[in-house]
């Protein structure tokens, strides 16, 4: 008896997750959408318009931010100036064309060390050489 209830226990809770994943997958797609929009305002405000929009059909956008509304904003191709309309909904990821802070701090730090090492490595040389 016990055997059965365990059965049907186990039966219930598979089929209450497998009912679940639509209503999961449709709260991250919102939450996306939200995540794309506040971007989308905050580089307009930063005026950091230079961007590379992926799409969810695969395709990206790269260009200038013109213009955002409600439901989705406006990118500018910088060669053509042609406008193109995506809808928050369509973007699947957006992120600024160029190189990242990090990278450029990482270059920085690279180049700011390979003179150090040269200026310490002609100043030893000097300093042992025979007169």
């Amino acid at each position: 008896m016990t055997g059965k209830i365990f059965t049907l226990f186990v039966v219930c809770i598979v089929a209450i997750g497998f009912m679940s994943q639509p209503v999961l997958v449709l709260g991250q797609q919102q939450d996306k959408s939200d995540e794309i929009k506040a971007k989308v305002q905050t580089r307009l405000a930063n005026k950091k318009t230079s961007v590379v929009v992926e799409k969810s059909d695969g395709t990206k956008v790269k260009g200038r931010l013109t213009a955002a509304d409600d439901t989705g904003f406006t990118v500018s191709d910088t060669k053509t100036g042609q406008s193109s309309r995506v809808l928050y909904s369509e973007a699947r990821k957006l992120k600024g064309s160029g190189w990242p802070t990090s990278a450029k701090i990482a270059l920085g730090v690279g180049a700011a060390s390979a003179a150090a090492l040269t200026i310490l490595y002609i100043a030893f040389q000097n300093a042992t050489r025979d007169n």
